[in-house]
């Protein structure tokens, strides 16, 4: 078989992205790149934030020096965490300071403290929850 030029002649502008304006840039790359997905949450998608005030059991519980303790932010707030012996005597301060919205993990290292019962309470201000562990040496 034998090949054939086409018989007409088509010219194609070619317009470069870094000339295009923004809208025109993502219609090209939308186009280009097809459907993609991504780690990067919207900023108006609220779906991954937690939705309450929590604070998660610390683990391991009993613990043997350091332990770890989760807890989440719905929204932007001054947080504290702080560390109590069974007295209510407070013995450490683990966070003060403002947080976003979102999940956080703290250690707590009982290396210097005596075994026994402890209390940990998370204090937002509008928020306060406490809990209990053992730390066993």
């Amino acid at each position: 078989m034998k090949y054939s030029a086409p018989t007409h002649t088509a010219y194609t502008f070619i317009m470069h992205p870094w000339e295009m304006d923004p809208p025109q840039q993502i219609t090209f790359f939308a186009a280009l790149l097809g459907d993609i997905q991504t780690d990067i949450a919207d900023d108006n998608d609220n779906s991954t934030l937690p939705k309450v005030f929590a604070l998660g059991q610390n683990y391991p519980n009993p613990f043997n020096p350091t332990t770890t303790i989760q807890y989440t932010l719905p929204h932007k707030a001054n947080v504290k965490l702080t560390v109590y012996n069974i007295l209510g005597q407070k013995v450490t301060t683990l966070v003060n300071t403002e947080q976003s919205a979102g999940e956080y993990s703290v250690k707590w290292d009982g290396a210097l403290a005596a075994s026994g019962m402890y209390f940990y309470k998370l204090n937002t201000g509008e928020t306060s929850i406490s809990k209990k562990m053992i730390l066993l040496k």
